[in-house]
């Protein structure tokens, strides 16, 4: 507002009479006067200099001296030190004094704004003052109470200030990758980053993997869904933890999989555990669960904790899954274990017939197929599988490898002990028609599996999950090809 260009009226108590002090911006000064009924004053113009532009007042409450602007601005002030920023917004308001017979400019400080430079503390505080609590201001064709335009204005102050400070520890964020925020959001954003300086992405959840639709958790900020992953565990070493290894993935060609550190954060309660599995190299932990294992995931992991504790847990995912030697097989005996119980839906078995052996992942993985074995007949021995034709068609020999289907579970079961494999886990995924496999036979042995899915080769393993030869891996993508183009 410009300080000496307003005016105030004062209504002396009793009076019928309003006087309305001009302040004009030349430095001149004259009062008018008016009745109460009539207390509007039109067309007037400073005597000095001609000008007719006053701030617009109104009067309320008869028999007391009061005053409102219906156009009024504000100032700032900003303030930085080593702890906090601070902005105010604040006005200067002429008030005529009849005793001094003087103007006196009075400083109101309308709004404020604080955020501590390490983020425990965010504060917008508006002036409870009468005139601001209760009135609002006629702007562009609209009428918005003061508070409602104070609180707006001093975040989007607030922010502007900090932002304009490339100084600080954040500094590297760019007010624009806020943009589909609200104010407020920005503000929660902000204040998220400065409490956690370790980390320089703000994509640290611009996640694409689907992971939150499963959760039904589509609406979210920064703060509620690091609370999601980690069980909201306050633990301050925990969640540096989880955000470090996020920033370390953002390094890597896979994007970041919060599967399993949401699975760890459920199944494992010590804290230090839990700290170490978090710290397992992200390259690995994005491919301990998938979208596809992360339900039976938490399920199977708590079936683990009635044989073996925590400690031996964590020592199994921490030691075999980052040993360069160990990782292909162990990754490959884990995803199959798990893809195995979800597809056959046998985890109401393991409390029959597990029998606790060392904790690896081969160890594990041959209990699930021999536990399916002993099951199997119980399960599906009678019921014959249906197939499609096009799946029918692509049973011809191509190239001296026969390709053949099991025509019930019971002929699958039987594959499966000869390969010594989980083939029979895929007996309810057959039924289903979400997976076919074939079974590849050479001069009437059976040496392959072949695992097809919309037409796709899924894996295909020789004998104890072994890599096919070459010469014939090649015959059996060209086999598929064909199935492709027949299904045209």
């Amino acid at each position: 507002m410009t300080d000496r260009n307003s005016w105030v009226l004062t209504v002396p108590r009793y009076y019928i009479a309003a006087q309305h002090h001009f302040f004009c911006e030349c430095g001149e000064k004259f009062v008018r006067h008016t009745l109460m009924k009539n207390y509007n004053v039109d067309n007037v113009s400073c005597l000095a200099c001609n000008n007719d532009y006053f701030k617009d007042a109104e009067h309320f409450l008869h028999n007391k001296s009061t005053r409102i602007w219906k156009h009024f601005s504000w100032t700032q002030e900003k303030y930085e030190d080593d702890e906090l920023w601070r902005v105010d917004l604040l006005c200067f308001i002429p008030i005529y004094s009849e005793k001094e017979k003087s103007i006196q400019l009075v400083k109101h400080i309308l709004a404020s704004g604080t955020l501590t430079k390490d983020g425990t503390s965010l504060v917008v505080d508006v002036s409870k003052q009468r005139m601001i609590f209760k009135y609002s201001l006629y702007t562009e064709e609209k009428i918005e109470t003061f508070r409602n335009l104070l609180q707006e204005d001093i975040k989007e102050k607030l922010l502007s200030f900090i932002f304009e400070n490339t100084s600080t520890k954040i500094g590297w964020l760019n007010g624009s990758d806020f943009k589909n925020l609200s104010v407020e959001g920005k503000l929660k954003c902000l204040k998220f980053f400065v409490m956690n300086p370790y980390l320089t992405e703000f994509k640290f959840f611009s996640w694409e993997n689907g992971f939150f639709d499963i959760l039904e958790q589509r609406q979210h900020t920064q703060l509620s869904l690091l609370n999601l992953i980690s069980n909201n565990i306050s633990t301050k070493n925990i969640k540096k933890v989880l955000y470090e290894s996020y920033e370390s993935a953002l390094h890597l060609e896979n994007y970041y999989n919060p599967y399993s550190d949401y699975i760890f954060s459920r199944t494992i309660t010590n804290i230090d555990f839990l700290q170490q599995l978090y710290a397992i190299h992200p390259f690995v932990k994005n491919k301990i669960f998938t979208n596809e294992t992360f339900s039976i995931g938490i399920e199977f992991i708590e079936f683990l904790k009635l044989h073996y504790s925590q400690k031996e847990i964590v020592r199994l995912f921490w030691y075999e899954m980052q040993d360069e030697k160990r990782f292909a097989n162990a990754i490959h005996h884990w995803g199959d274990t798990l893809m195995m119980l979800n597809r056959a839906n046998s985890l109401e078995h393991l409390q029959t017939h597990f029998e606790k052996v060392k904790l690896t992942f081969k160890a594990l993985h041959d209990q699930i197929v021999r536990i399916f074995h002993i099951v199997s007949y119980e399960l599906d021995s009678r019921e014959s599988f249906e197939y499609k034709p096009h799946a029918l068609k692509q049973e011809y020999i191509f190239k001296e490898l026969d390709f053949r289907l099991p025509k019930t579970a019971m002929e699958l079961s039987l594959w499966s002990k000869i390969l010594h494999n989980c083939m029979f886990g895929y007996s309810r995924s057959i039924h289903n028609q979400i997976s076919i496999i074939y079974g590849v036979f050479k001069e009437d042995g059976l040496v392959y599996a072949v695992e097809i899915s919309n037409l796709k080769i899924i894996q295909a393993k020789a004998i104890l999950n072994r890599s096919i030869p070459e010469e014939d891996r090649e015959i059996i993508q060209m086999w598929n090809k064909n199935m492709m183009v027949r299904s045209e």
